[in-house]
């Protein structure tokens, strides 16, 4: 991760370099604004984005602890020392999976993971049947 970053932010500093040295070279706009998106994704995507998700991450106290899942014929629930949650199965309104995770949406941008390397095959077939059962399309 140390690696990572380290290498983000010199490729955000040579970035900042050229940016600089075609500016002061050939100021016209249409030469320098290519550069300029491309230090600004990068800029977003190696340093606003994980700066972001750790904030995130330490706003959010309940993250902090660990929790047990229970799946069952009603949905997922959710228990830590801070509360619990009950989801219906039908509430899900779309869900994916890959060879890691079986991500269920609560929405177009909220879901909740289920890791595979924590269930058995029983329990994702189980997860699988549920989904069907319930109409969930998978996107």
């Amino acid at each position: 991760a140390l690696v990572i970053r380290i290498l983000a932010f010199a490729v955000i500093g040579i970035g900042v370099l050229i940016s600089l040295f075609i500016v002061f070279r050939s100021p016209s706009l249409g030469t320098i604004l290519p550069f300029l998106l491309i230090l600004g994704i990068v800029v977003f995507l190696f340093a606003y984005i994980p700066y972001k998700t750790r904030k995130v991450y330490e706003q959010q106290k309940e993250l902090h602890y660990p929790y047990t899942m229970t799946i069952d014929e009603t949905g997922i629930h959710t228990k830590n020392q801070i509360g619990e949650a009950k989801r219906p199965w039908s509430l899900f309104v779309k869900w994916r999976e890959d060879k890691n995770l079986i991500m269920l949406y609560h929405s177009d941008v909220m879901f909740s993971m289920l890791s595979k390397r924590y269930l058995s095959e029983e329990a994702i077939r189980f997860v699988h049947e549920q989904l069907k059962k319930n109409n969930i399309p998978e996107k």
